[in-house]
């Protein structure tokens, strides 16, 4: 077990130990993207309904490119081989498609097919409809599925050119004509305004539906968060706690031992915090912690997890670090700390830490990994305190 005592040091090892211990220094040490501790991405009622989109796509499109493949092996086996090797390229486009659609990170995709398919569905019911005076009844169930696939917003736009589409279709069918070389239309409509008037009934109660459902669903997501943030966040400082901390603690060991990396535990102590308790209250006490917590947490790399361990305890975990950068992080935090200069109703405050330094790999137990930096804290505090002791 090695104890190293810090003492006063000229201004040119002040400045070679701060160029050892710059983040840009130990940049090197972690170069693996990190887990993410229990955090998850936040998720929405549109992230849900994205999803449901992306998962109705890639159905759509499959479905598209097996339709293809059977029209197309029907066309060659009737001697159309231009016919049939073009629907067997557009077959191989829909493939591609679906490969890519469900790569990609874009959500306009999804929505764009989505609607698409929709939209051309309740065209050709509405147009096929007036032949036999039933069939256009089908499109009334179109209004419903408009909002419950896309939403409120983006559901309501198309709900509103399938109304406009109605109505030229019922009251200006030449108007399709001249956009439309083959009479796509079927029949005579009668009862147009009746449709139209349940269709649009259809539609607002879907939008009210779909709109308070999105709410509720946004209020319920949102309290989750609130709630899973509470519980493993400590109120004074805003460092996890020590109920996060155990959480991530089990994710670090399962990750070394997939990896077969070591990381780093550092485990300090606020020296003398019993006597600025007894002196000053503990209101005063308070405003320590959070000091020091402030400064450990910004001294610290994005992927490194500090936690308030105890009272006036923290922990460090240090992922993907060897012995020798964790005794650097030890120093540099020690550093950050012996730098505060607090003030108190006009008494100075000049905190400083003790600090115990282990490193494990996949062949130790995390508990082992605390029990053996707690022991060399517990040394630390008898060496005469603001110091490190590496295990």
């Amino acid at each position: 077990m090695t104890v190293h005592k810090f003492s006063p040091l000229s201004t040119a090892d002040e400045d070679k130990q701060r160029a050892a211990t710059s983040p840009y220094h130990l940049s090197r040490y972690l170069r693996r993207p990190s887990a993410s501790y229990g955090s998850e991405p936040g998720f929405s009622n549109w992230s849900l309904k994205v999803d449901q989109q992306r998962h109705l796509a890639v159905i759509l499109l499959a479905g598209m490119a097996i339709y293809c493949g059977f029209l197309s092996f029907e066309l060659l086996m009737a001697g159309r081989t231009l016919a049939g090797v073009g629907l067997l390229v557009l077959m191989a486009l829909h493939v591609v498609v679906v490969r890519r659609h469900a790569d990609s990170v874009l959500n306009w995709p999804s929505q764009l097919i989505v609607a698409i398919a929709i939209l051309s569905l309740y065209v050709y019911l509405l147009l096929k409809g007036g032949d036999l005076q039933g069939d256009v009844l089908w499109a009334l169930t179109m209004a419903p599925t408009f909002f419950f696939l896309l939403g409120h917003f983006w559901g309501g736009l198309c709900f509103a050119v399938a109304l406009a589409a109605s109505i030229v279709v019922f009251f200006a069918p030449s108007t399709v004509s001249m956009f439309i070389a083959a009479p796509l239309i079927a029949g005579e409509y009668i009862a147009k305004e009746r449709f139209l008037g349940i269709f649009m009934l259809l539609g607002m109660y879907s939008f009210l539906l779909e709109y308070d459902r999105s709410r509720v669903i946004g209020s319920l997501l949102s309290s989750r968060d609130r709630l899973r943030i509470q519980a493993s966040t400590d109120e004074l400082t805003g460092l996890a706690n020590r109920h996060h901390m155990r959480e991530c603690l089990s994710q670090q060991e399962r990750r070394s031992q997939q990896r077969q990396e070591r990381y780093g535990l550092i485990l300090a102590d606020i020296d003398r915090f019993k006597q600025v308790n007894d002196q000053f209250g503990h209101d005063c006490g308070d405003c320590v912690i959070a000091a020091v917590a402030d400064a450990l947490r910004n001294a610290l790399r994005d992927e490194d997890v500090v936690a308030r361990w105890g009272g006036e305890e923290f922990l460090v975990v240090l992922p993907d670090t060897d012995s020798e950068s964790a005794q650097l992080v030890a120093q540099k935090l020690r550093e950050a700390v012996a730098g505060l200069h607090l003030q108190y109703e006009g008494h100075p405050i000049y905190p400083t830490l003790s600090f115990g330094v282990v490193s494990g790999d996949q062949h130790q137990k995390v508990q082992d990994l605390i029990c053996q930096a707690d022991h060399c804290l517990y040394q630390a505090k008898h060496k005469g305190r603001d110091c490190i002791v590496y295990a």
